[in-house]
């Protein structure tokens, strides 16, 4: 479902401060022949799930197969476990491993509205348990990552999606990003009103 131009973008908000804290977009530039897409120098698997990440604060970041945020299937009801591991490398030249275990639940569907408009999406929770550690170095961590976002299937992506990160005894980590604007080969998908 994906076409070489689609964009998405998107501000992330600060959940204790109300503010936005920054803005970014994934933009499909190529589609390899495995239908891995490229978004710069970010890999996706052919259903959006992300295989290898770079950004200012990680120069690297490679996923053991993919980074599991979109189910299998998107309906109602359906739930499934994962686990994958997460190698990363911080532009500071620590080096880390992380891995992931959990479970999606597809709960059903839902009316949200963002700054690109309203839509009627599924809810999606996604809870998984990390442990981690720093591969040079000493440090170790044990983490809980909570998601729900709301996926559009038109949109082949989420509309808003809630990140809460807890580790060790301190006030949890939470973000929230909303769609502020896309363009998909397909017509204007939000509701006007």
């Amino acid at each position: 479902g994906f076409s070489v131009g689609d964009r998405w973008s998107y501000q992330q908000i600060d959940k204790y401060k109300g503010e936005v804290i920054s803005n970014w977009n994934r933009k499909i530039s190529r589609i390899l022949p495995n239908g891995d897409l490229l978004s710069g120098a970010t890999v996706l698997s052919p259903n959006g799930n992300i295989r290898q990440l770079t950004n200012n604060r990680f120069p690297s970041r490679v996923y053991s197969d993919a980074e599991v945020m979109f189910p299998k299937k998107m309906e109602t009801g359906h739930q499934e476990d994962f686990s994958y591991k997460e190698q990363s490398r911080r532009s500071d030249g620590k080096e880390f491993e992380q891995v992931f275990k959990g479970t999606l639940k597809v709960k059903g569907q839902e009316r949200v509205k963002v700054p690109a408009g309203e839509f009627m999406a599924y809810r999606v929770e996604r809870e998984a348990s990390v442990t981690g550690m720093q591969t040079n170095g000493q440090d170790r961590w044990n983490a809980r990552q909570e998601i729900t976002y709301w996926y559009v299937p038109a949109l082949h992506y989420y509309a808003a999606m809630e990140e809460v990160w807890r580790q060790g005894s301190g006030a949890p980590d939470m973000k929230r990003n909303e769609l502020t604007s896309y363009e998909l080969r397909s017509a204007q998908l939000a509701d006007k009103r």
